[in-house]
């Protein structure tokens, strides 16, 4: 959102790369009447009585008010990289040259990392997040295992990768992966054991599996169902119908099957560990790097 102080609209990567140099996180919204360092309270009204502003005023009461101190935050620039820092600082409503030229009046002191990381190296709840429309600040949600590794690549990157906690390959399946990353890696094992991955088949929202393959030779079509976490099973007799005469695989993280297994051939974790461990040039980097923290 731009100020009221000229019709333009920044550069955000330049902006963006002005917050790392500054130590800064930030957003907008701001009023060339209002003075350096004004009140938080005078922001808001401001905000509050111009139309259209009502995001801004929650914004910024988020930003000043929700966010802590040694709360990690992540953003995105216009190259995919993604970016993170810690907030070491109150509110301030920042009147000075830069600020005004990049938009961003409403800013807290934070840390940078100097590394940046591509999509396929992050959480993909931190992913999803920066997808589609939403506000200009928002908590990640309901996602434990994707603030567990976003403080574990703090930690890693700032202390050193043995000040954390390490866990276990089925730690990690049952606790640590994202829905995505199991899909992820379920494949790329039928892969290495010779099934080929038909990649139009997992842009389909299909309610009883999750993608298609073929085996090299013979032909033979099969699919897989995938579901991860405590909540979510795999229905042996949907997926067997769904299947035809297609070859059917099936993995639960936890174990959660209801149903007769009916001919479906069960991905068991010991299984996918073994994969792990004998393939890890195989891995997606953020798995490969992850197990390595």
């Amino acid at each position: 959102m731009r100020s009221d102080e000229d019709g333009g609209s920044p550069d955000w990567d330049e902006a963006k790369e002005y917050c790392r140099k500054a130590g800064l996180v930030g957003v907008g919204w701001g009023f060339s009447r209002l003075r350096d360092n004004a009140r938080l309270a005078t922001v808001i009204s401001a905000c509050n009585g111009r139309k259209g502003w009502s995001q801004g005023a929650a914004t910024i009461r988020r930003l000043a008010e929700d966010v802590e101190d040694g709360d990690l935050m992540w953003t995105r620039d216009g190259l995919g990289r993604y970016w993170l820092a810690q907030i070491n600082g109150p509110w301030r409503y920042d009147k000075s040259p830069l600020s005004v030229k990049y938009d961003l009046y409403n800013v807290r002191p934070a840390c940078w990392l100097k590394t940046s990381w591509r999509d396929f190296e992050v959480p993909g709840a931190v992913v999803r997040s920066f997808t589609g429309p939403g506000q200009s600040l928002r908590r990640i949600g309901d996602h434990p295992a994707a603030i567990r590794i976003t403080e574990m690549l703090w930690e890693a990157e700032t202390r050193g990768g043995n000040v954390v906690a390490s866990f276990t390959p089925e730690e990690a399946i049952r606790e640590i992966f994202d829905p995505t990353d199991i899909e992820d890696l379920v494949l790329l094992s039928l892969q290495a054991a010779g099934w080929v991955l038909i990649p139009s088949s997992r842009l389909h929202d299909t309610p009883v599996y999750e993608a298609a393959l073929r085996r090299p030779g013979s032909g033979k079509v099969a699919v897989v169902s995938v579901k991860s976490g405590p909540d979510n099973h795999v229905d042996m007799r949907a997926l067997r119908d769904a299947a035809g005469s297609a070859k059917a695989f099936a993995y639960s993280t936890h174990n959660r099957y209801e149903g007769k297994q009916d001919g479906i051939t069960k991905i068991t974790t010991r299984s996918l560990t073994a994969f792990m461990s004998e393939h890890p040039e195989l891995l997606p980097p953020r798995i490969e790097r992850w197990l390595r923290l």
